[in-house]
């Protein structure tokens, strides 16, 4: 029988040349995000410890994880029956001469974490392809457990999330600093007159050692800043900061364009994971250098307040949505990208739950578990309640996974919608 072209090429066949190709392209991007220069990083905290450090940083976690990621769909593309190993080697070797070129690269900084976590991610996604009929292709008649356990996990996954923006602050001693030069942030060019935490003097030196700074900021505060206003600075600049003896940031009050921005040092730090900052976006707006300006950041329970010129919003904090910036968030992100992107994250978090439930009823119920696994997560920690537009995200996220499962199934030999 004459062979006709592509059409009698078994699936399989077909399949791993469409997976090569996408995998392909997929290596052309991993090349553009790792070998194009950037910036220096100035930080000494973010700078990597040499090339041997695996945890690299004061965001090392959140980077090891991100190049786990990263590498994982390589790993899933090029996965098949007994193929790990090869997978694994490939990627330990492109990893390697990625890192070999960054030693010339203006901004970027080898390190050893890098190929261990690219190779990982690779590993892990190459098994995840040879196990897909168990867990990526949709159940049936397997019953509830999967979704309604998958609601509980990413619930907590949120609850993990709100537990690591608690705050934290180091037992060293304490440093005032204002509109202070540290290199690797902006400077404001504007003057602190006064200020004070909850009645106590914040110096621009060293704390008295009869003062406890430590505790004013470990109970309900309020910092008060008396200066004159600058000029709007393009990256964020301290206006009045708190450091520790050993240089690590406890809060800072700065500005960044015309928004106004409070930090404060959470558990998420600690872990070496990135966090979100607190801001108000166009609050400096009508603000001239040279103005008279008159700032105020008060914790009040669970959320926080920021005043200018005695204009203060109250309320402030994380939302519930907002988990995917442990891993990365971006200086001086719009306020209107990050609902965005706290909107997809609920989203795709919510997904696998609609595509895992066999029923409309354990579609249902697992929606109610991820809703209360939620509120509780706010009630337990310091997190806010999803937006409307999150809310909106979570219905249509369970909504497409369920339609996916649908259409998926329909097309399965022995499968029924």
């Amino acid at each position: 029988m004459s062979r006709i072209p592509s059409h009698s090429d078994p699936p399989s066949s077909r399949g791993l040349a469409s997976r090569r190709t996408i995998a392909g392209a997929w290596l052309v991007l991993v090349l553009i995000v790792t070998l194009v220069p950037v910036d220096p990083v100035v930080d000494p905290a973010a700078v990597p410890m040499g090339f041997q450090c695996l945890f690299c940083g004061d965001r090392g976690l959140a980077d090891g994880i991100l190049n786990l990621l990263f590498f994982l769909p390589f790993g899933f593309l090029l996965g098949g029956r007994g193929n790990n190993g090869r997978v694994m080697a490939a990627a330990f070797l492109l990893s390697l001469g990625i890192e070999l070129a960054q030693t010339v690269l203006v901004g970027r900084y080898p390190t050893a974490g890098d190929v261990v976590f690219n190779t990982l991610g690779a590993g892990l996604g190459s098994i995840l392809w040879s196990r897909r009929a168990h867990w990526l292709l949709p159940s049936v008649g397997r019953g509830p457990g999967r979704s309604l356990s998958y609601a509980a996990v990413a619930g907590l996954v949120t609850l993990g999330f709100g537990l690591l923006l608690r705050p934290h602050h180091t037992a060293a001693d304490y440093w005032g600093q204002w509109t202070a030069d540290l290199g690797y942030l902006d400077a404001y060019d504007g003057s602190v007159v006064s200020a004070d935490l909850s009645g106590i003097p914040v110096p621009s030196a060293r704390f008295p050692d009869d003062v406890d700074a430590r505790g004013a900021l470990s109970r309900d505060f309020q910092l008060r800043v008396s200066a004159i206003a600058g000029t709007p600075p393009s990256r964020i600049a301290p206006i009045l900061s708190i450091y520790d003896g050993d240089r690590i940031e406890i809060v800072l009050l700065g500005a960044q364009g015309t928004d106004l921005v409070w930090r404060e040092r959470t558990w998420a730090k600690v872990w070496r994971l990135d966090q979100p900052d607190l801001r108000l976006p166009g609050a400096l707006e009508g603000v001239d250098k040279g103005d008279p300006l008159r700032l105020a950041v008060a914790r009040q329970g669970r959320g926080r307040c920021l005043e200018i010129q005695e204009d203060r919003s109250c309320g402030l904090g994380s939302r519930a949505g907002r988990t995917w910036s442990l891993l990365l968030h971006p200086e001086g992100m719009s306020a209107t990208a990050s609902r965005a992107a706290d909107a997809l994250w609920l989203f795709l978090l919510v997904l696998p739950l609609g595509f895992w439930s066999e029923r409309p009823r354990h579609l249902v119920v697992g929606v109610v578990i991820f809703a209360a696994t939620l509120v509780a997560a706010t009630v337990a920690t310091r997190l806010l309640l999803p937006s409307w537009v999150g809310w909106l995200a979570v219905a249509c996220g369970a909504l497409a996974g369920w339609l996916l499962r649908n259409t998926l199934v329909g097309r399965r030999p022995n499968g029924n919608a």
